[in-house]
């Protein structure tokens, strides 16, 4: 399958795991190990598809800045092409530093955000869309160059070309309305993969039956809502199923979890899979990434991750 990922790109820099120490000034911590790594939902979820066996293809911005070309070096050395990725200079590569506890969760330190603020409609052009077999968006809400028109138009262009596409999000930075930032694009996603507090933030919803309902007017195939340790909700709007966490022992790591999961679903979903091996076959793969510390370190082939699932009894076929 041919991939057109859409997303945010960025350096990680994480410490793990911290230990406040009381009685320094400016409230020191100490870490064990600290590591650098691609991060941004774009950068994750274009080398998962990679590792998943997938041909893909990344529209992002960085900027022309040493940065920039390493994050470039890594997702190429993962056969990503970024040949779309556009150089800034005007804006410096996004980069977050952040602290890791002994459970998994991030705490964030500071960010820079840089490039990824000027991601437009206009780095998508046409003639990506008619190469892709499927076009994915991840972090809509946080893509404030893209979202609203830009999300809605390449799916549009998507569609009309017979392509399949999906979506998943991330909460935006301020505060207010956000539902607007994705609304019109899901007149034309098949696959819509949000988690569960993205949509108590965008659309003031916690019930899974009420978020069902919500959801059935815009003609999404499928629904998956990641609901952290609780697993997942997946709804065709027909059937329901509550996929179980296939974690075993605490998370080490919980950011690009919920892009391992999205990114397997829509390569299990692109293969034909039915809609629980899909959930069971992601599940697999966020447990692997929850289980190492990096955004896509535990990431796995598809192969590897159906064996896990299977394992682990949580396949239909």
């Amino acid at each position: 399958m041919k991939v057109l990922c859409i997303g945010g790109i960025m350096c990680d820099v994480a410490f793990s795991p911290v230990e406040k120490i009381d009685g320094l000034r400016g409230g020191s911590v100490v870490s064990e190990t600290f590591s650098i790594h691609g991060g941004g939902e774009g950068n994750n979820a274009s080398m998962d598809f990679a590792t998943l066996g997938e041909e893909v293809r990344l529209v992002g911005r960085v900027g022309a800045d040493f940065i920039g070309d390493h994050l470039l070096s890594e997702l190429n050395k993962k056969g990503v092409d970024t040949s779309s990725v556009i150089r800034v200079k005007e804006e410096p590569t996004t980069i977050s530093v952040q602290m890791i506890s002994g459970v998994g969760a991030r705490t964030l330190a500071a960010k820079r955000w840089g490039a990824n603020e000027t991601l437009a409609k206009d780095d998508v052009p046409d003639e990506l869309i008619e190469w892709a077999d499927h076009v994915h968006v991840v972090a809509a809400m946080c893509l404030h160059g893209f979202d609203g028109e830009g999300s809605a138009s390449v799916f549009e262009k998507a569609h009309k070309l017979g392509k399949t596409t999906s979506m998943d999000l991330n909460n935006p930075r301020f505060d207010g309305p956000c539902f607007h930032l994705y609304e019109d694009a899901l007149y034309n996603c098949d696959v819509f993969l949000p988690s569960s507090y993205e949509l108590e933030r965008s659309v003031g919803l916690t019930d899974m039956s009420e978020i069902r309902e919500f959801f059935s007017k815009y003609g999404i195939s499928i629904l998956g809502v990641k609901r952290s340790e609780l697993g997942a909700y997946l709804t065709d709007f027909k059937e329901e199923i509550y996929m179980p966490s296939l974690l075993e022992g605490d998370p080490v790591d919980v950011v690009g979890a919920g892009d391992a999961f999205s990114s397997t679903f829509v390569s299990a979903y692109k293969r034909g899979y039915c809609m629980q091996d899909c959930g069971a076959i992601a599940s697999a793969a966020s447990a692997h990434v929850l289980s190492t510390l990096g955004c896509t370190a535990g990431m796995r082939d598809f192969e590897t991750l159906k064996a896990y699932a299977a394992a682990r009894g949580a396949l239909k076929i």
